[in-house]
């Protein structure tokens, strides 16, 4: 049912249910000979419980809206329309340059969400670099100890990692998807002069999974019961002067007389 909720919540969630199903299979081929009907079962509920709301939403928006998503008008409204086939690998994506801007302004917007004032992004360009190499390097140095010493880890922490990177990784290809697929016409975000849609808020289904490997990879690059305090002083440290951050460069909107707050004020509410 939450795998269910979360994609009706946000269709982009889609990936949590292919990692379901991926997850059912796993434990149904690893089931003994005895053990195997009943874990079919439980399967069989599991996909049915996150399966019938989902097949219910999708028949409904095609008798409804004409497209098993609804997404079609919403896409027509603001100007996108399919690319011919031959020319999706036209896209900047496929570049390294390409590939380093979608994977920055992604995962930024992943930590920082896409709040704006006055039209101007509210971000600080150092901790955008903070979000996006550390992104890189803890996810990455987690998955890199499990296929080198994969054997030191627990088979059900192993079983979470992966899973945890599949999420993650899937999350990121269905915007990588989007973006080579539309041509974005005359929108304003994303547009053809940047063609890159890069709202990580898109891919927050994936958010435990990324923190689970994110976290693995500090604890590994700072192994041992003598540099937890260490860990938790490091982690507990960025939060703070993260928040910290947040709050100042929000100085202009949280300040300003047309905010929702003196807005709502002056109301006399």
């Amino acid at each position: 049912l939450l795998v269910a909720a979360a994609v009706l919540v946000k269709p982009s969630s889609v990936p949590v249910a292919l990692v379901a199903m991926a997850a059912v299979a796993i434990i149904v081929l690893r089931a003994g000979a005895g053990k195997r009907r009943a874990v079919i079962g439980r399967g069989a509920v599991l996909l049915l419980a996150a399966g019938m709301p989902l097949a219910a939403w999708g028949l409904y928006n095609v008798l409804v809206l004409g497209d098993v998503t609804g997404s079609g008008a919403k896409a027509k409204f603001l100007g996108w329309s399919l690319k011919p086939l031959g020319t999706v690998f036209d896209h900047p994506l496929f570049t390294a340059g390409g590939l380093v801007t979608f994977w920055h302004e992604t995962m930024t917007s992943f930590w920082r969400g896409e709040f704006t004032w006055g039209l101007e992004r509210i971000a600080s360009r150092g901790w955008d670099f903070f979000y996006s190499i550390s992104s890189l390097v803890l996810p990455a140095t987690a998955i890199a100890a499990l296929v080198i010493r994969g054997k030191s880890f627990a088979r059900e922490e192993r079983d979470l990692l992966w899973l945890s990177l599949a999420t993650f990784l899937l999350s990121l290809l269905f915007l990588a998807a989007l973006t080579v697929a539309f041509d974005f016409g005359n929108c304003f975000y994303p547009s053809r002069a940047h063609p890159f849609l890069t709202s990580g808020r898109l891919a927050l289904a994936a958010l435990l999974p990324f923190v689970a490997l994110y976290l693995t990879g500090l604890e590994i690059l700072l192994p041992g019961r003598r540099t937890a305090p260490l860990r938790w002083t490091l982690l507990i440290a960025v939060v703070v002067w993260m928040t910290f951050s947040e709050v100042m460069i929000s100085h202009g909107a949280l300040h300003s007389a047309y905010n929702w707050f003196h807005l709502f004020h002056a109301g006399g509410v």
